[in-house]
């Protein structure tokens, strides 16, 4: 999360320091910008996007005053994104953010990082139940996992589908047992090849399917003890 109106710093961080933060498949940054900076183009994160692999971004842009509050949000290609274009979470994450980080952005006004009148959202009874549920309303079910590349995410359907494949079952038995196609479940066993495995390699032979089986299985089940 990002507090700034000198968008020179914000260009040269994310120049310098953001390739080096390996926590960077979901980011939200706060930005506030003059009125001669109010394009989406011209945003000095906007060419950065797909430089760091995130994908589906969105913005909320509010102004209030004398600048604007813009909120970017995005998720990389390992991330799901299901909420990412639901305005009614994204504007729920914006209040509740603004409620949550009030005592940063104090200390920025107080700098004279910017200057605002910021408006804090007051939680009165109307809102009270809803911020309070927040975190549930926008939580994503997912199964964290240890890949070859790093720590990742299975979705449920996914989990399910390593749950049977470690114990023997083919991808045909698989599509019977979860009542989907073949095809569908040979989808979802890619998706965990990609999140799990690296280098890709290929899958030709047996020999080779039977050794990426066997390193799915192993990387799952040391997630899971």
């Amino acid at each position: 999360m990002y507090l700034t109106n000198n968008t020179q710093w914000l260009e040269d961080y994310f120049e310098n320091n953001f390739l080096n933060n390996q926590d960077h498949n979901n980011k939200l940054a706060l930005r506030f910008h003059s009125r001669d900076r109010v394009s989406s183009d011209e945003l000095p994160i906007a060419a950065l996007f797909s430089k760091y692999d995130l994908l589906l971004r969105t913005s909320v842009v509010e102004e209030v005053d004398e600048y604007f509050e813009a909120y970017s949000f995005a998720g990389s290609s390992h991330l799901q994104n299901k909420y990412i274009f639901k305005e009614d979470i994204m504007k729920k994450f914006v209040k509740y953010f603004k409620f949550n980080a009030r005592k940063l952005i104090n200390v920025c006004d107080s700098k004279k990082l910017f200057f605002s009148d910021f408006q804090f959202p007051t939680f009165n009874e109307q809102y009270s139940g809803q911020e309070k549920n927040f975190l549930k309303e926008i939580e994503i079910p997912h199964h964290h996992v240890f890949g070859e590349n790093g720590d990742t995410f299975l979705s449920p359907r996914e989990k399910q589908c390593m749950d049977l494949i470690c114990e023997g079952m083919t991808s045909c038995e698989i599509a019977k047992i979860l009542n989907l196609s073949s095809r569908t479940i040979e989808s979802y066993v890619s998706n965990i090849k990609d999140k799990l495995l690296y280098p890709k390699r290929l899958t030709k032979g047996k020999s080779e399917k039977f050794a990426i089986r066997t390193r799915l299985v192993h990387l799952y089940t040391k997630s899971e003890s």
